[in-house]
This record gives C-alpha cells, sequence and structure tokens, in this order.
C-alpha cells in the first residue's frame, strides 16, 4: 500500500513538471509551503488527540478491571446455578 501511494507522488510529480512551467511552480512555492505546514500541524494535533483518547480509555479500563474483585471458583458457584461438587 505504501508502495503504491510513493508510485502516485511520483507520478504526479513528473506530471507537474511536464505541465507547469517552472516561474509558475516558483511563484506558487511559498503559498505551497504555508499550506502544507498547516495541514501537517492539523493532522499532527488529530493524531495526538487520538492517541490521547486511547491511551484514557485504556488507562480507564485497565483500574475498573483493578477495583473489580476477583471472586473465587467457589464463591462464583454458590452464587450460580452449578451444582455444588461433592466428594466421593
Amino acid at each position: 500500500m505504501v508502495g503504491l501511494a510513493a508510485l502516485g507522488a511520483v507520478l504526479f510529480e513528473l506530471m507537474v513538471h511536464q505541465f507547469l512551467p517552472i516561474e509558475f511552480r516558483r511563484r506558487h512555492n511559498d503559498v505551497a509551503a504555508a499550506i502544507f505546514s498547516v495541514v501537517g500541524v492539523t493532522f499532527a494535533l488529530l493524531l495526538a488527540f487520538v492517541a490521547m483518547l486511547a491511551g484514557t480509555a485504556s488507562t480507564r479500563r485497565r483500574l475498573l478491571l483493578m477495583q473489580r474483585p476477583q471472586p473465587s471458583l467457589a464463591s462464583a458457584m454458590l452464587q450460580s446455578d452449578w451444582p455444588v461438587p461433592r466428594r466421593p
């Protein structure tokens, strides 16, 4: 998948170099740099929020599991409908 994206980027680069004159690309280089930096910062913030939410959910789940009492097998059998095993 990454190779396909890289191949697409190379083909797009070759098409841009062939069809757009160099003066046009030089004039718009500053604008493109500003746009790419805004998109990059936005993506980084979004990724940071997703990582923070995933970490918070994982920590919350781990804390809930530690607080829950772990019943032993005997108390679990007494609370359920399982028959209590009898010794022969």
